[in-house]
C-alpha cells in the first residue's frame, strides 16, 4: 500500500489517515496536506472517506483513494510553487524599489552639491576671486550632468584667461600695473620733487664743481 501512495504523494505534502471502526464495518478518512502552502484554499478541501469491511478495504482501498490523493496532492503542489514564484517575485520588486530610491537619493545629493559648488564660483567670479572660483567650477565638472559639461568647459577656460593661466604674459589677479619705457621720466613729476642745487648731497655737489672747470 505504502509503495503506491508513494508513487502518487507530491514532496513536501503530508497524507493524514483516520480509521473508526464501526461494528464490523471500519471507515478510513483520507486529507492530504502541506504545511508549505500558506493560502486559505487549503482548509477547503474535505476529507476522502471510505467505508466498508477489512477484506473489502484490503481489496479495493487503493484503487479507490490513489487518483483523488494524487489530484489534491498535486494540487497543493501548484498552490506552493504559486505562492514561492510570488514571494519571489515581491522580493525582486522591493530590491528594485530600494534600488530606484537609493538612486534617487544620490541624484538629489549630487544635484544639490553641484548647484551649491556652482553658486559659490558665481560669487566667487562676480567678486573677480577667480582664484576661488576655478577649483570650485573643477569640483563642479567632476559631477556635471552630460547636458552642462560643455557649458562647465567653457566657464573653465574662463576662468583660467582671467588668471592668466597659460599665457606668456599673465594678467593675474590685481593686475593693473603699468610698466614705464626705460628712460622714460613720469609724466606728471612735479619740478618741485627734484632737489635744488643747495639740497644736492655732498658728494654730488663735489662732484658736480668738479666737471665745471
Amino acid at each position: 500500500m505504502f509503495k503506491e501512495l508513494d508513487k502518487v504523494m507530491a514532496p513536501g505534502t503530508d497524507l493524514s489517515l483516520a480509521i473508526r471502526k464501526d461494528g464490523c464495518k471500519m471507515t478510513v478518512s483520507v486529507l492530504p496536506k502541506s504545511s508549505g502552502v500558506k493560502d486559505s484554499a487549503k482548509d477547503q478541501i474535505v476529507p476522502l472517506v471510505v467505508s466498508g469491511s477489512p477484506e473489502e478495504l484490503d481489496e479495493g482501498f487503493l484503487s479507490i483513494v490513489t487518483k483523488p490523493v494524487e489530484s489534491v496532492c498535486g494540487l497543493l503542489s501548484r498552490i506552493e510553487e504559486f505562492e514561492r514564484a510570488g514571494q519571489q517575485a515581491a522580493a525582486a520588486s522591493r530590491m528594485a524599489k530600494e534600488q530606484k530610491d537609493k538612486a534617487a537619493s544620490e541624484e538629489k545629493a549630487r544635484k544639490e552639491k553641484y548647484d551649491a559648488l556652482l553658486a559659490k564660483a558665481d560669487e566667487s567670479t562676480a567678486a573677480g576671486r577667480y582664484s576661488e572660483a576655478l577649483p570650485l567650477l573643477e569640483q563642479a565638472m567632476e559631477i556635471a550632468p552630460e547636458r552642462d559639461r560643455q557649458k562647465m568647459e567653457k566657464r573653465i577656460s574662463a576662468a583660467k584667461e582671467a588668471m592668466g593661466i597659460g599665457s606668456l604674459f599673465g594678467a593675474g589677479e590685481g593686475a593693473g600695473i603699468r610698466e614705464q619705457p626705460a628712460g622714460a621720466c613720469p609724466e606728471d613729476a612735479d619740478d618741485d620733487d627734484l632737489p635744488e642745487g643747495d639740497d644736492l648731497p655732498e658728494e654730488l655737489d663735489n662732484r658736480f664743481q668738479m666737471q665745471s672747470y
